[in-house]
């Protein structure tokens, strides 16, 4: 369809680029429109090559930008200035990386446009903008009638021409250490499931798309326990690399269940720390400062968990070494009329995070020993504050009353 309704497509070369950066509303936000000289380099419609074109590139960040140097496949629509072309965002215009199955299409053009076609990509994603495509993969594609085998080629594409018409299921023989993360399908009649599997229906002369994306297997699990090693539910557990110091990547993680178990999936092969309690802010909730694994306050003795691609790290205990002394405050909020205020946020003295009251009003806290100061209630989206008490929390204090000014919250 990209190719029917595409009046320019060619494989080329960015010669020059120049960027135009402008202010856009409030702050520092900017958009950046880009102007692009190319060269064509193999020409399969609207253009010959050795021909040069200008593209015009809009600000908006779904419009692709180039770099000099760049190979890229580009399908251009012309804009409302004479003889200056665009590509369009979200479509075909790739890098040259991206474009192996779109050019084994090209390169069989014209009889591939009147066929049946299938094909798609496996590739591994994760945190680089690089993907690997995987070569050797088995693909197999069912129907009710038979089954078709094929191999990835060197590019990590498979292609099928002449299916016949029908309904059908494509997987692939993962390889070891991988698992498939994304079915993705594209066409004229794509189907989707939550499975691995890519699901359609393929029509008499049209063409399907179906890739798989593939993620390394990789995982951290084990436990938190606190000082009398009973586990800890609802802490929460960073991988932070070793090479990061600051400790500022905070990307994978997992919260302790039940059993104070945590599992850390996806994260790529790597040397890692763990660490627990990222903001150091001692708490009631967490009455223990910034540890990491296997419970040292000192980065320099953590020590480093090293996960191979395909590797699961399991039956790691963490434990907390110690807590400070905590006590409990409790009580109720209400509404100027005595009418319990459910769902209000509790701030408390010493801590950033807030706390909520239950269905008739209540809350029940823990509060680290000595971190007095003044506790009160927000509601109403933080526009309404009940008065402010003050607690000594040097021992349990309960039977607080916070009364908030308004019968209820406006209407807007």
């Amino acid at each position: 369809d990209a190719w029917a309704g595409t009046p320019v497509v060619f494989l080329g070369r960015v010669e020059k680029t120049e960027q135009r950066t402008f202010p856009y509303g409030a702050g520092d936000t900017y958009i950046a429109e880009q102007e692009a000289r190319v060269v064509v380099e193999e020409a399969f419609k609207g253009v010959k090559a050795g021909e040069r074109l200008a593209l015009e590139q809009p600000g908006h960040n779904c419009a692709p930008k180039f770099k000099e140097g760049d190979r890229v496949l580009f399908c251009l629509h012309p804009t409302k200035a004479e003889n200056v072309w665009e590509a369009y965002g979200c479509h075909r215009t790739r890098s040259l990386a991206e474009a192996a199955d779109d050019l084994l299409f090209l390169r069989a053009l014209p009889w591939a446009a009147a066929r049946t076609r299938l094909s798609g990509e496996v590739l591994v994603t994760g945190t680089s903008s690089v993907s690997k495509h995987l070569a050797g993969i088995r693909v197999l594609i069912r129907s009710e009638e038979k089954l078709v085998e094929t191999v990835t080629n060197g590019q990590g594409v498979y292609e099928l021409y002449d299916l016949p018409a029908g309904d059908y299921r494509v997987e692939i023989q993962t390889p070891k250490g991988y698992r498939v993360w994304l079915p993705s399908v594209t066409g004229r009649r794509p189907r989707y499931d939550k499975s691995t599997e890519a699901v359609f229906a393929l029509a008499a002369g049209q063409g399907v798309s179906a890739s798989f994306y593939l993620q390394e297997d990789n995982a951290v699990e084990g436990r938190v326990v606190g000082p009398d090693r009973q586990p800890l539910r609802g802490v929460c557990v960073y991988a932070i690399p070793a090479g990061d110091r600051a400790g500022r990547n905070f990307r994978w993680f997992s919260c302790t269940k039940d059993g104070g178990i945590f599992r850390i999936d996806d994260i790529p092969a790597g040397s890692y720390r763990l660490m627990v309690n990222r903001e150091s802010e001692v708490t009631g909730r967490a009455p223990y400062g910034r540890l990491y694994y296997p419970g040292v306050v000192e980065l320099e003795k953590a020590e480093i968990i090293h996960v191979g691609v395909g590797e699961h790290r399991e039956n790691l205990e963490f434990r907390i070494p110690k807590y400070e002394r905590v006590v409990t405050v409790a009580g109720r909020v209400q509404f100027v009329d005595g009418q319990p205020a459910a769902r209000v946020d509790i701030q408390l003295p010493g801590e950033t995070h807030y706390s909520v009251t239950a269905a008739d009003g209540s809350f029940r806290l823990p509060v680290v020993a000595g971190a007095g100061g003044p506790i009160k209630a927000m509601a109403c989206l933080g526009n309404v504050a009940s008065q402010e008490l003050f607690l000594s929390a040097e021992k349990d204090e309960t039977g607080i009353v916070l009364t908030l000014p308004v019968k209820a919250c406006p209407v807007r």
